[in-house]
């Protein structure tokens, strides 16, 4: 395109208001996702971290000569001296007050959007000082610094000086430094591990199907009415109902439940999803949903990596258990 070409073309998109649009990235489960906080609206992940907690919120309109404000209307400069006039200061204070109200919210919807871990990137100025009032927050850290829960979350990053040295000269007398050698790096694509899983030589795509749904029905059914009379499919229903009426979800609410816990263990480097976590008052239940045949090894091995993540969370008794929605069958997996 010339530069005319170019600019006949967005023209063109404007005169006939054409839409322009990207195509959706693909959806993988194991990424990163960046987005602000508005962007983030309605979602949840497991871990999420805020960084630029610091910096300053944007209030540059009420510093501008000229001021619109919805409450007292437009604001003008006074016609001699440099002093602000009384309606421009009770503007100012009104829109501060009305930025603050807006950005109370947005914390609240960028902290609620954490399933699991949230990690606050902010930094230690010891010398600065707390607000006296909340409304006086110029950042998200002095909001942090104003509910004073900083000493007791913030986990210090110091770096490290470092120096490269080249490896292929001798004699050389360094302290703290850091050596580089050839580097080699496999093509292969690096997965991170999962827990055992069971080998299928011969899939049957009907059998798979049915755990998948019936797994989905389980997450979304109601725990505490127990009412299935919307699964059409009465077999189905029996499976359902069969995990319903399993002394484990007597007694337990809606809100003490977790579905599809997905976590990732820096330690062992295992990622895994739990089908249901009980939250109950004494102790943490782990439930593995199968179909049947749940005295298999590898099925075992996968629930005490899910305890072994379980225990850094919580210091309360943690119980593990394999379910067969087909069967009925259960068996509390001990260590």
């Amino acid at each position: 395109m010339t530069l005319n070409d170019f600019v006949s073309y967005f023209d063109d998109i404007a005169k006939y208001e054409i839409k322009i649009g990207l195509s959706p990235t693909i959806d993988i489960d194991d990424s990163v996702k960046l987005m602000t906080i508005h962007k983030s609206k309605g979602l949840e992940f497991p871990v999420c971290y805020f960084p630029g907690l610091f910096r300053s919120f944007n209030r540059e309109d009420t510093k501008s000569t000229f001021l619109v404000s919805s409450k007292y209307g437009v604001i003008l400069p006074p016609y001699q001296g440099e002093f602000i006039s009384l309606i421009k200061h009770l503007a100012k204070i009104d829109e501060n007050k009305n930025d603050f109200e807006e950005k109370l919210r947005l914390f609240y919807v960028a902290l609620t959007r954490v399933k699991e871990n949230a990690i606050l990137v902010d930094y230690a100025d010891e010398e600065e000082g707390t607000p006296l009032d909340l409304s006086l927050a110029k950042s998200f850290h002095s909001f942090l610094q104003f509910v004073d829960i900083r000493k007791e979350m913030i986990g210090e990053y110091r770096p490290h000086e470092i120096s490269l040295v080249d490896s292929t000269k001798e004699n050389q007398v360094v302290e703290s430094s850091l050596i580089i050698n050839s580097l080699a790096m496999s093509k292969d694509k690096i997965e991170a591990k999962r827990p055992s899983m069971i080998k299928v030589e011969q899939t049957d795509n009907t059998y798979l199907n049915l755990g998948t749904e019936i797994h989905y029905l389980l997450e979304i059914v109601d725990y505490e009415t127990k009412d299935t009379s919307f699964i059409l499919d009465n077999n189905i229903k029996r499976c359902v109902d069969r995990v319903l009426n399993d002394e484990l979800f007597f007694g337990v609410k809606n809100d003490d439940l977790r579905h599809e816990f997905e976590f990732f263990d820096e330690t062992s480097g295992v990622n895994g999803v739990i089908d249901c976590l009980i939250i109950r008052k004494n102790r943490i239940d782990i439930v593995d949903f199968k179909l049947k045949n749940i005295d298999k090894k590898e099925y075992i091995e996968r629930i005490n990596s899910y305890r072994n993540y379980i225990r850094k969370l919580t210091a309360l008794p943690i119980k593990a258990y394999l379910l067969a929605v087909t069967t009925g069958e259960k068996e509390e997996i001990h260590e």
